[in-house]
């Protein structure tokens, strides 16, 4: 499956050309669309030209993925006001962003570089995941978070400093429509 026909599936659980119509309309989609669209490698009069298209949604909507950074498939993006990803980022299968999310490099340090972000992944509203860390598969992150530690594989994480509670079924019921 391809990662528009993914991110689509997350939003809807179908991916037909019917649905992506209407579901075209919804601004975080249509950013995700330019997005991956952008980072192909069409030829590259059109790159520019969904670059600059994307670039108009950045200021737009405050939606921003630098374009170096890996986002696999399935990402769903809840509201798209003020969600950075930065470039040197890596954020797995089924991923949700809710608003406020910033996934962040720290300059220096010891955790200096940038977060891994595993599959399955729920991110709260207002979270920040900052520094060479590695967050694992099947985590809840929750709302107001500030996390700069590594979290282990079905856990539960919140708060500043970040506590981790260890949970088997962490994103159920968060993670929908996974790829």
């Amino acid at each position: 499956m391809n990662l528009v026909k993914s991110d689509l599936y997350r939003y809807t659980g179908k991916d037909n050309s019917s649905v992506f119509l209407n579901f075209f309309k919804i601004k975080a989609f249509r950013y995700q669309f330019y997005f991956r669209k952008s980072c192909e490698k069409n030829n590259i009069i059109l790159r520019m030209i969904l670059k600059l298209i994307n670039h108009r949604l950045i200021s737009k909507y405050g939606f921003f993925l630098e374009s170096g950074g890996q986002v696999g498939p399935g990402l769903k993006v809840l509201n798209t006001s003020l969600i950075i990803i930065n470039a040197g980022a890596e954020v797995g299968e089924n991923c949700t962003l809710s608003q406020g999310v910033t996934i962040g490099v720290a300059n220096r340090g010891k955790r200096k570089g940038c977060p891994v972000i595993g599959d399955n992944v729920w991110i709260g509203p207002y979270s920040m995941i900052v520094g060479k860390i590695r967050i694992g598969n099947n985590v809840w992150i929750g709302p107001n978070s500030y996390i700069n530690i590594d979290v282990p594989d079905n856990s539960r994480v919140f708060g500043n400093p970040p506590q981790i509670i260890p949970d088997e079924n962490a994103v159920k019921d968060y993670i929908i429509n996974p790829v």
